[in-house]
Formats: structure tokens, sequence, C-alpha cells
């Protein structure tokens, strides 16, 4: 019997907004937190998380820390099981910033899997308007999108969706990191 795939989607940014503001920035297990948004019986075909690298401005000491502590962050996330990273820089060099390219990136690869036809659902962690065109078209394929966020949404995005849920205290509390590893954190 075929296993229905479901593809994660994670705007790194947003998941740690989310855990900042609501959750006392717990630190938290993406491993785990990845499975436990798949429905039960089904599985988890890739886990795609989206990620800014902090802004160098002046070569600081503090900045290349930061810059030293995301590179350690991001090639421990490379080295779990079925995750992609894709790091995405968000300032141009007018020192503007933007996070327009993450969603660009997160819509191309979430577009070409549902194409591709790798998975059965596909779960996004954002509440970004600029993902209705990839919700809408997604889910125009027969694939249900799963919109899991913080907080309150933009009502467009709750329709477009197929469900939306709220990222809970129980969810976080099943993922809490009890050991102190920069590899393990987000």
């Amino acid at each position: 019997m075929k296993k229905n795939l479901t593809g994660v989607f994670i705007d790194g940014d947003y998941l740690n907004y989310v855990l900042r503001k609501e959750f006392d920035s717990v630190r938290i297990n993406l491993l785990k937190f990845s499975n436990l948004l798949i429905p039960d019986g089904e599985l988890r075909y890739r886990t795609y998380y989206y990620k800014s690298p902090p802004y160098i401005f002046m070569n600081a000491d503090e900045e290349l820390e930061r810059l030293e502590n995301f590179d350690r962050f991001t090639h421990s996330i490379k080295n779990l099981s079925r995750f992609r990273v894709r790091e995405v820089e968000i300032f141009r060099s007018d020192g503007q910033c933007s996070i327009t390219d993450l969603n660009i990136l997160m819509t191309i690869d979430a577009t070409l899997t549902a194409i591709e036809r790798k998975v059965d659902q596909i779960t996004i962690i954002s509440s970004s308007l600029d993902l209705l065109p990839l919700i809408r078209a997604v889910s125009d394929m027969g694939i249900p999108v799963i919109i899991y966020h913080g907080g309150e949404i933009p009502y467009k995005i709750h329709i477009a969706a197929d469900e939306t849920v709220k990222i809970t205290e129980d969810l976080v509390e099943m993922c809490v990191l009890r050991n102190e590893s920069l590899e393990d954190k987000i």
C-alpha cells in the first residue's frame, strides 16, 4: 500500500518570530517538529527550511559571531534526514530589506514538488500574503495545502488554504530542546 507523502516548507524567519513572540524564545528540534506536522499514516517527503543569514554591515566581531553561529546552525540542519536548507540573502545593496526572495524560492520549490507529483500534501509554516499564488496553484492541482501559523493570519490565506492550524503550546512543548547544544537549536 502506498503511503501518502507530505512536503514541509518552513519559513525559518517566520517560525523564529512565532517562537520568540508567542513561546518565550524557546528552542525546538526541527526534525521532531517537521515529523509532528505529518498526519498519522503518512510520511514526510522532505522538509525545506528557508532562512536568511544575519546581515553583516561592518564586519564587527558581534556580527561575525552571529554569522558563525548561523553557519553552524544551517550545517546541522543540512545533516538532518530529508532536509534541504535554502539560505536567502534578504538585504539588497541599497540597504533595504526584502523577504520577497525567500517567498519566491519557497514558491518555486513547492510548485515544482507539486507539479512533479512528489507529494500528496503540502504543509507550509508561514503567513505571508506573497504565498497566495502558491497556495492557490497547488490547491488547484488537487494537492491539499495546510498552513501552520502563529497568532492571527491574513483572511485571504485562511480561505485559500485547505486547512489552517495554529501552532499550539502542546506542539511546541513536544519539540522543546532539553539539550543546549547549538547544533540542535533553532
